[in-house]
């Protein structure tokens, strides 16, 4: 395995604790392996906790300096978010909604009843952050992973994917048009209560984002061809992490800030422009109260 790249703007920090959801594969265990070099203690939050501990072995191996632990978090399952925000003791710095869902081929529903996309790209993120924010230090960072198919949402959906047709391409991008609209809400939030903790969001470009062959799920040919172009035309997680890397651990870093690569599969993290619908304060705001409603979570900062 390589070992880590050096984010050259990035700050030391070593002393600081960083969780990381989804951190055994893909672009997560990146994160992880890049944060843990620059010497934070980082937490992988796993749905299978033994794929974790092989991922933090693969970390130690690297030589990381930085501590590595491992928990158990399913955010298709609100329970085991109540249950790892319990358990956490000590101060967040740095919070890394990563994992997710892409391009599920059916109609899938959590435990909870959401559609698997958003319930897991967005809900359950929304739930953690909020479970989690008496723990975040003042100076925390709360980095969410978009995506550029966000683009492909014109409005957001009010029937938050449970409602009429479903398309994998769809559901997907309007996941990832929520993480944009729960940044933006969540900056506007902490700026009016003068709070020092950083809202932002990262996208990776076009990125292979998980390692290894796809599940054999059917998925369809629309998605079938999409999974193809993407593991030959994608960029590797090693990649595709740095701009979440960037946002969690560089100076200059600004909340409300959206990083991705410069072009689709090359060039460091660079301001990245939103599309209008991720700026509309009314969905914004609708969609927060309707994430508290669903979730059963109230946040507020």
């Amino acid at each position: 395995m390589s070992r880590w790249h050096r984010v050259t703007t990035a700050e030391d920090l070593t002393g600081r604790r960083a969780v990381v959801t989804g951190a055994n594969t893909g672009l997560g265990f990146r994160t992880a392996l890049d944060l843990a070099a620059l010497g934070a203690h980082v937490t992988l939050a796993v749905r299978r906790p033994e794929r974790g501990e092989q991922a933090a072995e693969r970390i130690r191996r690297a030589g990381a300096p930085g501590g590595i632990d491992v928990a158990a978090l399913d955010l298709g399952d609100l329970a085991t978010v109540h249950r790892f925000a319990r358990d956490r003791s000590e101060p967040v710095d740095v919070l890394v909604n990563n994992a997710g869902l892409m391009m599920v081929p059916r109609r899938e529903i959590t435990i909870d009843g959401f559609e698997s996309q958003m319930g897991v790209n967005h809900l359950g993120h929304f739930a953690l952050t909020a479970l989690l924010y008496e723990r975040l230090s003042p100076d925390a960072r709360v980095v969410s992973l978009s995506s550029i198919a966000h683009r492909s949402a014109r409005r957001l959906d009010h029937g938050m994917g449970l409602v009429g047709d479903y398309d994998p391409a769809t559901a997907y991008g309007q996941s990832k048009l929520a993480v944009l609209l729960f940044t933006a809400e969540l900056h506007r939030r902490l700026a009016a209560v003068g709070s020092g903790i950083r809202a932002v969001a990262a996208h990776p470009g076009w990125s292979a984002t998980a390692e290894g062959p796809a599940p054999q799920d059917d998925p369809g040919l629309q998605v079938r061809i999409g999974r193809a172009a993407t593991a030959l035309l994608g960029t590797r997680p090693a990649h595709g992490a740095r701009s979440q890397v960037h946002a969690a651990s560089a100076s200059g870093v600004r909340s409300g800030d959206f990083w991705g690569p410069r072009f689709l599969t090359a060039g460091m993290p660079h301001p990245a422009r939103t599309s209008r619908a991720a700026t509309d304060p009314a969905d914004a705001e609708w969609l927060w109260a309707e994430s508290e409603r669903l979730t059963g979570v109230l946040f507020r900062p």
